[in-house]
């Protein structure tokens, strides 16, 4: 959804929680998201939420901080790990999650149907360098460790299988365009595109995308069989 002039994401994700039919979801947002109001518009629709945490939320980002680097006696966490390796790197990621939250309720009420904190500490390795990250998020959601590391992996999957993509495939990055409707109908072409391609991709998963790119270009057979991909 296209975000108002001199606006942001905070303004457009209620109106388009409001197209969907989100019931029985989860609902990840980054930090941008991480709103009083959005949150309520996520449980009025009957989904859960998985919302990252910044310092911009003040003290609900410190607290839950704290919490996880001075884990207190008596608290019960849930732990799990994952490790991927690929397009040259090597990571590991490990979850921890905690009901164990009616301190945060009473010093944060307003978070609606708040039930579960999560830790996510991530390890990156390319080419022997080696970086570190550690992410907090607040959720909706009484679940394991490993389906809240799911989850949060499926969020950062849009990343992975729809912007990168978009970039490496499509030199989306370098894009100079910006005037008037000419940036939002670019992006809807190249996406109708991006998914046409990954249509064909299913039959073809040693071409890559980009040399599908130059295949539809050459040859107008090929053109055809990716325009008359149904989706």
């Amino acid at each position: 959804l296209k975000t108002a002039d001199k606006s942001n994401e905070i303004t457009a994700i209620p109106e388009l929680l409001d197209l969907l039919d989100i019931a029985g979801s989860i609902v990840t947002i980054d930090a941008m998201g991480c709103q009083v109001s959005i949150v309520e518009k996520i449980i009025d629709k009957d989904a859960d939420y998985l919302i990252g945490l910044k310092g911009k939320q003040g003290r609900l980002n410190e607290d839950v901080r704290l919490f996880f680097e001075n884990k207190p006696r008596g608290a019960v966490f849930s732990v799990a790990s994952e490790y991927d390796k690929g397009h040259g790197r090597i990571e590991t990621r490990q979850c921890t999650a905690t009901e164990d939250i009616a301190w945060l309720k009473e010093r944060h009420p307003r978070w609606n149907k708040l039930s579960s904190l999560v830790e996510i500490k991530s390890k990156r390795e390319i080419k022997g360098e080696e970086a570190k990250e550690t992410r907090y998020y607040i959720s909706s959601l009484r679940a394991p460790a490993d389906k809240l590391l799911n989850a949060v992996r499926q969020h950062w999957g849009v990343e992975n299988k729809l912007h990168w993509v978009l970039d490496v495939s499509f030199n989306d990055d370098q894009c100079r365009i910006r005037r008037g409707n000419a940036p939002r109908n670019i992006a809807i072409v190249k996406k109708t595109a991006l998914n046409l391609l990954q249509i064909i991709k299913r039959n073809k998963p040693r071409v890559s995308l980009k040399a599908m790119r130059k295949l539809a270009g050459w040859d107008n057979g090929f053109l055809d069989n990716v325009l008359m991909a149904s989706f």
